[in-house]
């Protein structure tokens, strides 16, 4: 692997380091680590086979634990976590 390849990558937390750095639920957490890929908050709540309004209200859970107020401002702070 090139070196360029091994910066471009970085660790993404687990579910695990989710609830021990931020005292998320599981719920939360799993949402969380899913928001760290490119992938909308609709195709998130498919995928762990919730409704869009519950995802919603573990969203507005997850901008208050790490106080944030917008998705951008939420992965830059979780992704910290990877490196903390």
């Amino acid at each position: 692997m090139q070196e360029s390849q091994r910066r471009s990558e970085v660790e993404l937390p687990t579910v695990e380091d989710m609830r021990t750095a931020w005292g998320m639920t599981p719920a939360e957490s799993r949402l969380a680590v899913l928001m760290l890929k490119p992938m909308s908050l609709q195709d998130a709540s498919r995928h762990l086979g919730i409704s869009i309004e519950t995802a919603r209200t573990h969203l507005k859970a997850l901008f208050a634990k790490t106080q944030t107020n917008r998705q951008a401002e939420l992965v830059i702070r979780l992704l910290a976590t990877a490196r903390q």
